[in-house]
């Protein structure tokens, strides 16, 4: 997989790396863990906690996914997982948008 880096011109964003990479997994993580929240309230076994976990995980992606203007979130989603953006936007337009993403991320997460 290709290395990722963060845009280090934008101090106030900038993530330690072992931080930047746990948030770079959880949005890649984030299908399953939309999946398996819905799982755990169908089956038995489950405990309430471990229900609210994942959907808090969820929702800490997603809220920072709402902060990101629109027209970006596609471009930024599809860059981190698939490390493919379709190119319609320069990247200097999208980028900082991501940075900042990732940054509301791990604050949602609180890990930063």
């Amino acid at each position: 997989m290709a290395r990722e880096w963060q845009q280090t011109k934008m101090t106030d964003f900038l993530l330690p790396d072992e931080v930047y990479y746990q948030c770079l997994w959880a949005v890649r993580d984030l299908r399953r863990m939309e999946r398996a929240a819905m799982e755990m309230k169908k089956r038995e076994g489950y405990s309430p906690l471990q229900i609210m976990n994942m959907e808090a995980r969820v929702r800490a992606i997603r809220g920072a996914l709402c902060q990101v203007p629109e027209a970006y979130r596609e471009y930024i989603m599809r860059s981190i997982i698939a490390h493919d953006t379709g190119r319609n936007f320069p990247t200097d337009m999208w980028k900082p948008w991501k940075q900042k993403f990732l940054y509301n991320v791990a604050v949602n997460l609180s890990i930063v």
